[in-house]
């Protein structure tokens, strides 16, 4: 006993210095993601005992860590993950594909640093099985270290979504309308088309997991950029609340 007990000490030391170093700089998100998986395997294997050496405030480290090791509420830290695990044998969405026990096992108890959970990104998934003939996603981002914190889950879900998008890819942009092809329509079959895009804005939650602060900060961003267009581009924005 007297070992373990020196050994949780050990542990939750060097976690404290981890915690240090990220108040003292920016935290790198791969970091965390590891300093977040090595806190819920030492969890699990010591019921949350921990030892803390003087001087450290065990308030602000106790706030730390149920920020970004939180369960999704204080009642799921009485149950294993294999008890909450969804059940997905009739789903038809590529989270239901890629999500197995274990990998919910070691990804359940770990957070975003705004505190966006797992069970959060998979809940749409889980209560919409898709439809035989339409394969949905089945799952949503919270903010963007949720793509880096839960990559193993997230790499292989938009990898098959747009059938081959490996985490080393990345997106080419090219505006040149000459390089477009055969681009007229059967006008027998097409009435109308449009390009819709999207864009989010970083430091911010995304729309499943943001704030009404956020999401009228994001208005604000949008029409600043928008007043700046001029000629055929200009225009004038009305806020649907006016």
């Amino acid at each position: 006993m007297r070992r373990i007990v020196l050994d949780v000490g050990l542990c939750a030391s060097v976690l404290v210095s981890h915690i240090h170093h990220f108040h003292r700089s920016r935290p790198n998100i791969s970091h965390i993601r590891h300093i977040q998986i090595f806190f819920t395997e030492f969890h699990r294997a010591f019921r949350g005992i921990l030892v803390f050496s003087r001087g450290v405030n065990k308030l602000s480290v106790a706030k730390y860590l149920y920020r970004a090791f939180g369960m999704a509420n204080n009642n799921q830290s009485k149950y294993n993950a294999e008890l909450d695990f969804p059940k997905l044998e009739k789903h038809n969405n590529f989270m239901a594909e890629v999500l197995t026990a274990e990998m919910y096992a070691r990804l359940r108890d770990v957070r975003t640093s705004s505190g966006y959970t797992l069970d959060a990104a998979i809940q749409c998934g889980v209560d919409n099985p898709g439809h035989p003939h339409i394969k949905t996603v089945g799952c949503v981002a919270g903010d963007e270290e949720s793509y880096e914190v839960w990559r193993e889950f997230f790499d292989p879900i938009i990898d098959a979504r747009h059938g081959g998008f490996g985490p080393d890819d990345r997106h080419v942009t090219d505006l040149e309308h000459s390089k477009v092809q055969d681009a007229t329509f059967d006008d027998s079959y097409v009435l109308s088309s449009r390009v819709r895009t999207g864009r989010s804005v970083r430091g911010l939650a995304l729309p499943p997991y943001c704030t009404r602060k956020e999401r009228r900060t994001v208005e604000k961003v949008a029409v600043k950029a928008l007043a700046t267009l001029s000629g055929e581009f200009a225009g004038k924005y009305y806020s649907l609340e006016t």
